[in-house]
């Protein structure tokens, strides 16, 4: 949706994303049963300038409202996360961040912002519900990150040079904590991406992080790691255009609660040919915790294209030594989407 004149005048667009989902585990670690998940997001973005200008910018806020029975939390016991639109019930101005990019290579985003719409992105994994096929678990897991469900304060240069692109970012060390962000530490990360930029079939993601901080309440004083991410496309676009995915995440430190990550799988678009828009994917994430079982998930899900702005997504996980443990659970998922852009 979007309004907006020629010239120097700004150019409005907004959005809504919609979640309703019912999450069941029969045999969930802490208990089994149904529960449910609901996440609104809206976003109003308005661009200052013309995409072909040398210079231009563009402003950004965004709202959250989240209400969740806490399947992980209250019935599954896992550690990576079934749903990853569960969180505590909120409801908050989720991002809200200016980026100037001036001649055509060069930007600089300041503000609230999710650290995963810029950082360790894969796309061919985004469709599956597992929060470990967002960010890795050796960010989420190790250390309180600027993302998903309150993103913080952070500054981000970025440079594109052809089918390169890099982004370093500076990002408060506790997001939580909005109203005070100066001196309690940072988290410097850095990533150079081959192919995002241009939508290429290969796609390489290298980045590297370092976290330091002054609390050990909040997690350790002081980490460092890094991931690499790579999807390939296996045949051209139209009928099962399918893209494969690789994961790797590594925070080798002994404070590091996730010393290890690992996910592979593959996304399939227009699995049947007489359904153009429905997708289908099939994921395995893994999680080394340190002194205990390593907690591996598998994934199906297929989304059902209902028109354009509704879709329907049954999901299927099956995790094994859930949270580091003998226990083993399953869990499954229905989802109901309403996007509008």
């Amino acid at each position: 949706m979007t309004a907006g004149a020629a010239g120097a005048d700004p150019t409005y667009h907004a959005s809504l994303l919609w979640n309703n989902e019912a999450v069941d585990t029969p045999d969930g670690t802490l208990r089994s049963g149904a529960t449910y998940d609901s996440m609104l997001l809206a976003a109003l973005d308005a661009r200052i300038g013309d995409d072909t200008a040398p210079a231009n910018g563009k402003l950004h806020i965004s709202f959250l409202g989240v209400r969740s029975g806490l399947p992980s939390t209250n019935y599954i016991g896992d550690f990576q996360t079934a749903s990853n639109i569960e969180a505590p019930d909120a409801t908050r101005i989720y991002s809200a961040w200016y980026r100037q990019t001036w001649a055509h290579a060069n930007s600089i985003q300041a503000g609230l912002i999710d650290l995963n719409t810029l950082f360790d992105v894969t796309d061919a994994a985004g469709l599956l519900l597992n929060a470990s096929f967002g960010l890795d678990p050796t960010l989420s897991g190790n250390l309180p990150v600027s993302t998903y469900p309150e993103p913080g304060y952070g500054i981000v240069f970025g440079r594109t040079q052809g089918t390169f692109a890099l982004n370093v970012g500076l990002f408060q060390a506790d997001p939580t904590q909005r109203m005070g962000p100066i001196g309690q530490g940072a988290l410097a990360i850095a990533e150079l991406d081959y192919g995002y930029a241009n939508n290429l079939p290969t796609q390489i993601g290298i980045g590297l992080w370092r976290y330091r901080q002054p609390n050990p309440i909040i997690a350790a004083t002081s980490l460092t790691g890094g991931y690499i991410n790579l999807s390939q496309s296996l045949n051209g676009s139209g009928v099962r255009h399918t893209r494969a995915f690789l994961r790797l995440g590594m925070a080798p430190g002994s404070d590091s609660p996730v010393p290890r990550h690992l996910s592979v799988g593959f996304d399939m678009s227009s699995p049947i040919a007489t359904r153009p828009d429905d997708h289908l994917s099939i994921g395995m994430t893994s999680a080394a915790l340190r002194g205990q079982n390593t907690e591996t998930t598998y994934e199906a899900t297929y989304q059902i294209a209902l028109n354009e702005q509704f879709a329907l997504q049954p999901d299927f996980q099956y995790i094994t030594h859930v949270s580091g443990t003998d226990r083993n659970a399953s869990v499954f998922i229905l989802r109901l989407q309403l996007a509008l852009d």
